[in-house]
């Protein structure tokens, strides 16, 4: 640049010959060309400007401005900086930083950012000759703080509208530098409280006894820069409850490569586990119910071909009392978590015999829900009832009634009976010494006091039988009925 200069032809300015250039223009013009700081020189009345090297690079594509007036070389932004050099030609430095200039050097305006200093230049006598301008451009570095500082905002307002709690804890002192609102909701303790003192201990603290050695563990982990997810149990102090917590830590390391924080995603997994647990609960309860079922079936195939005479007979009783069985695990699967109601079951049970209320058939009693396992075998024995009456008893003739009536019955200090009477009418039947006792005898008067210590009585009648069963009102038998 000193060769330009010197071989630039300064006549034709206000500056005249550098021959005819006095000390002080001579000494700063030095200074400013030997400066490996962006400089320039601004000189006399016409602010005749004079620079180095490094300046050329902020002058960009401009027209060269050696020998111009420094107010025409930056006509664009001087009306900003004019008043700023105005200043230093008074006599008053000034130094700002960032300074934002939309300045023309490549064609078409573009924002900028400068760090300067403009200086007043004075003679031996304190006369101001000129002023200095020294200058960094900072435009990369002040969109590079602005992009940074848009990303915090952004991780910022991500981290406030995250269900899930995002922290980050020095590595060395695990204080916490970072924690989300998300903390409070699911942890049930203010950000405030859980910032102040020693963090570490008021986080531990919330976390179940039992479960600490594995949450410290992990941390020491990711403090040695591992990557750890696990699971552990906090109990909230604002209401007492017990949450699952899952979270993912890693470690943040610094240019050098070593861990200075580490940073974490907890998410309350409590409602997956409660889901977890209920099917497992509900896979065990399937695996109960199909070994009962099987049970079941076995018990009917086998008593069946005990008590049937052909192979008709034989398939004949299994398809009726199969699909008896079934009509109660249909009822169940449509809701598994109530219970059966009698009504219901022995009207569904006379419908497949093509019976229904009416005045030959009479169904009442009080709203009874019976459980599962009772309905299973309670089903059973309507069934056997109800095949029984249509082809011997009172449904196989028109002038037979059935009526079937329940109570809940006191029995004092002991536990309340639900007592269910099946009675036919209208039909001789034969006498009870030469009834052969088949599947359905086995089931009332055996199988039923056995599996739900039921008392049944059997009267025949001139007219027809009478059978009274008895059942103990427990939550065995029937649904949501509480103990004695």
């Amino acid at each position: 640049m000193a060769r330009r200069i010197r071989g630039f032809d300064w006549a034709k300015t206000s500056l005249g010959p550098i021959s005819r250039w006095g000390p002080e223009l001579k000494l700063y013009a030095s200074l400013v060309v030997d400066n490996a700081f962006p400089a320039a020189l601004a000189w006399g009345p016409d602010l005749t400007m004079i620079y180095n090297d490094s300046f050329r690079p902020i002058l960009g594509n401009k027209p060269e401005a050696l020998g111009r007036s420094f107010a025409d070389v930056w006509s664009e932004a001087w009306s900003q900086i004019g008043p700023i050099a105005g200043r230093a030609l008074a006599g008053e430095a000034t130094f700002i930083e960032n300074y934002p200039l939309i300045i023309e050097r490549s064609g078409k305006p573009e924002q900028t950012y400068f760090t300067f200093s403009y200086s007043p230049l004075r003679s031996v006598d304190g006369t101001i000759l000129g002023m200095m301008d020294t200058v960094m451009e900072t435009t990369s570095n002040v969109r590079a703080s602005q992009a940074l500082r848009e990303s915090e905002e952004r991780l910022r307002q991500f981290g406030e509208a995250a269900s899930d709690v995002l922290w980050v804890r020095d590595a060395q002192t695990l204080r916490w530098e970072y924690l989300t609102p998300a903390f409070e909701t699911i942890y049930g303790m203010t950000r405030a409280e859980a910032l102040s003192g020693d963090t570490l201990r008021n986080w531990l603290e919330l976390v179940l006894p039992e479960d600490r050695e594995h949450v410290t563990g992990q941390i020491q982990r990711v403090r040695e820069g591992q990557r750890a997810s696990f699971e552990y149990r906090i109990r909230r102090p604002n209401d007492g409850q017990i949450r699952w917590l899952r979270n993912t830590d890693f470690p943040i390391r610094d240019q050098m490569g070593e861990v200075k924080r580490i940073g974490g995603v907890g998410h309350d997994v409590t409602e997956l586990k409660e889901a977890e647990g209920l099917q497992r609960f509900l896979l065990a309860e399937l695996q109960h119910r199909v070994r009962n079922t099987m049970a079941i079936v076995r018990s009917i195939v086998r008593r069946s071909v005990a008590r049937s005479r052909s192979v008709d007979e034989l398939g004949m009783h299994l398809d009726g009392r199969i699909a008896a069985f079934a009509r109660v695990q249909a009822a169940v699967t449509r809701d598994p978590s109530s219970g059966l109601d009698l009504a219901a079951l022995a009207a569904d049970t006379l419908m497949t015999a093509f019976a229904r209320e009416s005045d030959r058939v009479t169904i009442d009693g009080p709203r009874v829900e019976l459980t599962v396992r009772a309905a299973e075998t309670i089903g059973l024995a309507l069934h056997e009832l109800t095949t029984n009456a249509v082809k011997f008893g009172a449904l196989s003739t028109r002038s037979g009634r059935v009526e079937i009536r329940w109570r809940t019955v006191s029995a004092g200090s002991y536990t309340p009976l639900l007592e269910l009477e099946w009675n036919e009418t209208g039909v001789k039947l034969k006498a009870p010494e030469s009834v052969r006792e088949g599947f359905g005898t086995e089931l009332l008067m055996r199988t039923l006091p056995y599996d739900l210590q039921a008392v049944v009585d059997r009267d025949f009648t001139p007219d027809g039988v009478r059978y009274r069963i008895r059942l103990p009102a427990t939550p065995t038998i029937l649904q949501n009925q509480s103990s004695a």
